[in-house]
């Protein structure tokens, strides 16, 4: 058992370093080596290519900036301009690898700044609107995030690189010309816009990322940023932002604050004004379908001024006079923006590996697609070559003939099948629709199927009959353990009770029944069976012989509470059948 166990763990350490290295060395030659063919900032589509005038309208116009003459975009990690009249095409700025972000034109409007990874992590850098080459204006060892080009010509950004902490940003000016940043006298923020005379900074104290607002909607916890005044003069603070959910991004407008906020109907976020003079509170923008992202505040060549932002797949213009938006048009030839194909090695990025039961193959997930790696060399099989869709947690049959898989093909992760030598197509076997399905589990006969879902429920899908039964459900929507007894007659899992300690039940899928197997007093998890299914083995959070005093708290702490323990299965099913 020893020699069988470290004979596999060698086997699949010299597999793992062979992919590695064979597909590095050969990503760019035939379709046999680990190689996913994608377009720069999206998938390939095989044969259903995205033409560039749809990709332009289709999200890729990102960081938008205005001003009287131009509005400027970064697409396919370039920044483009355009003029306002409509007189020339996108004129192309930059030409370099890297990531471009958070773009600013100059008061004058003949510059532009954005923040950029052109050399290493992201920096400040300045570029005349005519094109050339980029300027470093930083010169930071961490982030640098771009707010503002000040009407003093100064750039206000924010950084972790003096705050020593990832999470602790802090603001800083730096002259357009570079030099040596000043901080600003606020502790901690993010961010933040001067008032046009310099004297008042409305910032966010606590990074907005920090609350995950871009993925994790409705948050109304305790670091949702709320937007502050600092008078840099008189060190007067206050804060002007009452919604308890994320109020962010916060631009100047004479004595006018105009923010982003999700207080609205639906929580979708969207512009909102705070007038610092009179206090008025009001929603300006009400968009429903999609988020609004990176507003940037143009200046004012007409009436009130306009804000430039991203909605969805398209670029707006918001008229501050009369609160009207309009949606940009932009046209860009297929010449101008070319989506080249390149090829990744999808070894650097393996999300699951799993050894056959006779050592011959490694099933492994990587970049949304499903490899078979034989251990004695060859060339690996893409199973799925999906550009379209991403496969996750793939697992062999115990047969070894198939290999089941959640895909979101259909728009919704659903259970698939498909044959592990690659013959035959990939079937659907379940219409679950809306949620996340997690570590499907083959009985042993490889006849069905377990799995769990976000909302804490288990399943078994049945492969002869083709039916999908929920048997049980988590309170607290906790995922289940799962483990199939010998003679895949019974599934054990875990379930949380009313007091959120974790016990482990069993159900019998013959007669489709659930009994409890342990009390729930303690913490149980990682059921597994034995070869013949006579005990049931679990890890038990049970032991309390070594309590350390905690003098802070007055208190005890439990080290190591953690214990092996068997349950004679016997005396499992005779109870469960009384």
């Amino acid at each position: 058992m020893e020699d069988k166990i470290n004979g596999k763990t060698v086997v699949a350490i010299v597999v793992a370093l062979h992919l590695i290295f064979c597909s590095s060395s050969h990503v760019i030659r035939g379709q046999g080596f680990m190689k996913t063919s994608i377009i720069e900032d999206g998938i390939q589509g095989g044969a259903a290519q995205t033409s560039a005038d749809a990709m332009a309208r289709r999200g890729l116009m990102q960081f938008p900036a205005i001003s009287k003459t131009h509005f400027a975009f970064v697409c396919a990690n370039q920044i483009w301009i355009v003029p306002r009249d409509g007189s020339a095409a996108p004129l192309r700025l930059t030409n370099v690898p890297g990531t471009k972000t958070r773009l600013a034109f100059s008061p004058d409007g003949q510059t532009l700044a954005f923040s950029a990874n052109l050399d290493s992590n992201p920096n400040l850098y300045t570029l005349p609107i005519t094109g050339g080459t980029p300027t470093r204006i930083t010169y930071l060892p961490f982030n640098v995030y771009l707010c503002q080009w000040t009407q003093r010509n100064e750039l206000l950004f924010y950084t972790d690189s003096l705050s020593f902490n990832f999470l602790a940003m802090q603001l800083f000016t730096v002259n357009s010309n570079g030099g040596v940043p000043v901080k600003l006298p606020v502790p901690y923020g993010s961010e933040a816009a001067l008032s046009p005379n310099g004297d008042w900074l409305a910032y966010t104290p606590y990074w907005p990322q920090t609350n995950l607002r871009q993925t994790r909607k409705r948050y109304l916890g305790g670091i949702a940023p709320d937007i502050w005044l600092f008078n840099l003069r008189t060190h007067e603070s206050k804060k002007i932002t009452k919604w308890p959910g994320s109020d962010t991004k916060p631009m100047w407008r004479d004595k006018v604050v105009y923010y982003l906020s999700d207080e609205g109907p639906g929580h979708r976020s969207n512009i909102w004004l705070i007038d610092t003079a009179s206090g008025l509170n009001k929603q300006v923008t009400f968009f429903r379908d999609y988020d609004v992202n990176n507003p940037s505040l143009g200046p004012v060549s007409s009436g009130k001024g306009e804000i430039i932002f991203q909605k969805g797949a398209d670029l707006y213009i918001l008229d501050l006079a009369t609160n009207k938006s309009r949606r940009l048009e932009v046209s860009m030839s297929e010449n101008q923006v070319t989506a080249k194909p390149r090829n990744v090695d999808a070894s650097k990025f393996i999300t699951s590996s799993e050894l056959s039961s006779d050592d011959n193959e490694i099933l492994v997930g990587a970049r949304g697609d499903i490899w078979m790696l034989s251990t004695k060399g060859g060339a690996p099989r893409n199973l799925t070559r999906t550009s379209g869709a991403f496969e996750r947690d793939p697992t062999l049959s115990p047969d070894g003939v198939w290999v089941a898989y959640f895909s979101d093909a259909s728009g919704e992760y659903e259970l698939c099948v498909t044959r592990s030598n690659g013959s035959g197509q990939a079937r659907q076997l379940t219409t679950l629709g809306a949620g996340f399905r997690y570590a499907p589990k083959w009985s042993p006969d490889s006849k069905k199927i377990g799995f769990t879902d976000n909302r804490g429920a288990t399943y078994i899908h049945s492969i002869d009959t083709r039916e999908t039964k929920r048997i049980d459900v988590d309170p607290w929507s906790q995922q289940a353990q799962l483990a199939w007894s010998n003679d895949s007659n019974w599934l054990a899992y875990t379930k949380l009770g009313a007091n959120r300690l974790s016990a482990l039940w069993l159900y019998e899928t013959n007669s489709s029944t659930r009994h409890q197997v342990t009390s729930g007093i303690f913490n149980d998890s990682s059921p597994v069976f034995d070869r013949h299914s006579v005990y049931l083995f679990f890890i038990s959070n049970r032991s309390f012989s070594s309590p350390a005093f905690d003098p802070l708290n007055r208190t005890f702490a439990y080290r190591n509470t953690s214990v092996l323990v068997a349950v004679p299965l016997p005396f499992v099913f005779s109870i469960s059948c009384r």
